[in-house]
Formats: C-alpha cells, sequence, structure tokens
C-alpha cells in the first residue's frame, strides 16, 4: 500500500505532498520521511550516469520504504510505501510513477497554473487520492 505521493521542485520546494488518510501525525511522520529521502535523491542524482529517469530504491526504516523519480527538468516525485508491502513490483513503481508524470504534465499545461507555485489542483488531489488506493 502506498502512503504518501510528494512532488518536489527543482529548487527543493514542495510543490505537492499527499497522504492516504487523514491521521495528523503520520502526516507529519512521513513529511519527516520524505525529507530524508531528498537527500538520498541529491545522492543518486549526482552519482548517475545513465539519463535513467527512475531512482529506483531510495531509503527504509521500520514502517517505510521510499521510491525515487526525476523529470527532465530536475522535478523530483517521492513515493512511500509500506515496508511490509510486496505486492508492488518495480514496473509496478515505475508505472504509477509515469503515470504520475504524465499528471504533472497535464497540470503544467493548465493556463492559470504558474510553474513553481504549489499544485492546488482538484484533478491532481483526485489523480493521486486514486493511486494511494491502490
Amino acid at each position: 500500500m502506498a502512503h504518501c505521493i510528494a512532488i518536489i521542485g527543482k529548487d527543493g520546494s514542495p510543490l505537492f505532498f499527499q497522504v492516504s488518510g487523514t491521521d495528523k501525525e503520520k502526516a507529519l511522520e512521513l513529511e519527516t520521511f520524505v525529507d530524508c529521502s531528498l537527500d538520498i535523491v541529491d545522492e543518486k542524482i549526482n552519482q548517475r550516469k545513465i539519463q535513467e529517469l527512475y531512482l529506483g530504491p531510495l531509503i527504509n526504516n521500520y514502517n517505510y520504504k521510499s521510491f525515487g523519480f526525476i523529470t527532465n527538468t530536475h522535478i523530483k516525485f517521492v513515493l512511500v510505501t509500506d515496508i511490509f508491502n510486496t505486492s508492488l513490483t518495480d514496473q509496478d513503481i515505475r508505472a504509477i510513477f509515469k503515470k504520475l508524470h504524465t499528471a504533472f504534465c497535464n497540470v503544467l499545461h493548465d493556463p492559470f497554473y504558474v510553474p513553481g507555485d504549489p499544485i492546488k489542483s482538484k484533478y491532481m488531489s483526485r489523480f493521486v487520492t486514486e493511486l494511494l488506493r491502490r
């Protein structure tokens, strides 16, 4: 089960952050976990030799594990799942990121969205809610 999806701008500012459920303590814990994952994203970006957008597994702790994806414009996507989730394969994670990237591109085509501002799109919220339910 996926717990959280975050989209981070190229300057490190959060563009979108959504958690499954409404537990505020869990949301704060996941936000901290995403911040730790971003450190690993930066390391992987500096080390990668191939221009692969999918960064793979980033970090895990006793509850969660995270996966990363970066766009050509250095927008970072982080997906946080349950540490014990064995149903999501690497191909499933890649497919989720591909769908998320497509949804992000659709948001960018919105004439009322200013690139770099936080995403407040109902379309994106509904889309991510569906991804988190799977």
